[in-house]
C-alpha cells in the first residue's frame, strides 16, 4: 500500500488492491489483481489464475468480483504450432468459468 506512484496498489502478483471501503468508489478506484499468468515454455504450459491466486476471500466491498477467484494457478497446455494462422482458443469466460476447450487443454495439475 506504500506505492508512491499509485495509492492503494501493492507490489505482488496477488495484489488485493483496496481503499478499505465497503462500496466501490468510481471516483477513486482501488487497483488490484484481476488475473495472473505465468508461461512455462519448457513444459508447454500456460498457468492462469482467474482473480487472486492466493485463495484468500475479499475483506472489503471495494474488492469486487474476487468472490469468483480460483485461488490458484491452473495449468493449460499449448502446442508447438507455427504461430501462423492459429485460432484463438478461449480457455475461460469473463466470469471465470473454464470452457470445454479449456478443460480439454488442461495440463499436468502439479507444479513443475
Amino acid at each position: 500500500m506504500d506505492n508512491p506512484l499509485l495509492a492503494a496498489w501493492g507490489y505482488s502478483i496477488c495484489n488485493h488492491g483496496t481503499r478499505h471501503q465497503e462500496t466501490y468508489p468510481h471516483e477513486d478506484l482501488p487497483w488490484g489483481t484481476v488475473s495472473a499468468e505465468i508461461m512455462q515454455p519448457s513444459q508447454r504450459l500456460f498457468w492462469y489464475a482467474y482473480g487472486w491466486p492466493c485463495g484468500e476471500p475479499p475483506e472489503y466491498g471495494d474488492q469486487i468480483y474476487q468472490d469468483r477467484s480460483w485461488g490458484r494457478f491452473v495449468p493449460f497446455g499449448f502446442g508447438a504450432g507455427s504461430g501462423e494462422d492459429e485460432e484463438i482458443t478461449v480457455l475461460a469466460t469473463l466470469e471465470g468459468e473454464i470452457t470445454p476447450a479449456g478443460l480439454e487443454s488442461q495440463g499436468d495439475p502439479e507444479p513443475v
